[in-house]
C-alpha cells in the first residue's frame, strides 16, 4: 500500500547519546493511503527513538538523521513506535516509513532499499518496545 504525508506540525527534536533522539514537542502527521483512507498519527512529547537504524557500513547510502530533512527523521520515529504498539500490521508499518521517505524527497531506490531491508532484518524487533514508547503513539 502506498502512503502520503498529507499535513504535519514540525516539533522540536533533541540529540541524546548514543544516536537516539527525544521528542520535545507533540507530534501530529495525517497520512493517507492510495485507497483514500486517513490516518492520524499522534506521538506525544518525550518519545525516545534511534534514527534510522542504518548499519555504520551503509550509512553513505542513508544517514542515521539528517538535520535538513525534517521528514526523513520522523520516518524513523513514526516506524518505531508502530513497530513497538503493533498498532498497524507490520507490513503497513513498513509501508508507512517507505512512504514517508518519499515524501522527504528520498528517491524510489533508496526508499524501497530502506523498506525492503527493514522487512528483512528488522521484523524481530516488531513488538519490541526497548525505549518503552508503546503508549507514546496513537492511530486513527
Amino acid at each position: 500500500m502506498n502512503f502520503t504525508v498529507k499535513e504535519y506540525n514540525r516539533i522540536k527534536i533533541i540529540s541524546l547519546q548514543n544516536s537516539r533522539f527525544i521528542t520535545g514537542d507533540p507530534l501530529t502527521v495525517i497520512l493517507v493511503d492510495n485507497r483514500g483512507r486517513i490516518y492520524t498519527v499522534r506521538i506525544s512529547a518525550g518519545s525516545i527513538w534511534n534514527g534510522l537504524s542504518i548499519p555504520k557500513v551503509f550509512r553513505w547510502f542513508l544517514p542515521v538523521y539528517d538535520e535538513t530533512n525534517y521528514l526523513y527523521n520522523i520516518a524513523g520515529l513514526i516506524h518505531d513506535l508502530l513497530y513497538a504498539s503493533r498498532l498497524l500490521p507490520k507490513d503497513t508499518a513498513d509501508d508507512i516509513f517507505r512512504g514517508i521517505l518519499r515524501d522527504a524527497g528520498i528517491s524510489r531506490f533508496k526508499a524501497s532499499t530502506a523498506e525492503l531491508c527493514v522487512e528483512k532484518f528488522a521484523g524481530k524487533h516488531y513488538g519490541s518496545d526497548e525505549y518503552g514508547m508503546k503508549d507514546h503513539i496513537s492511530i486513527n
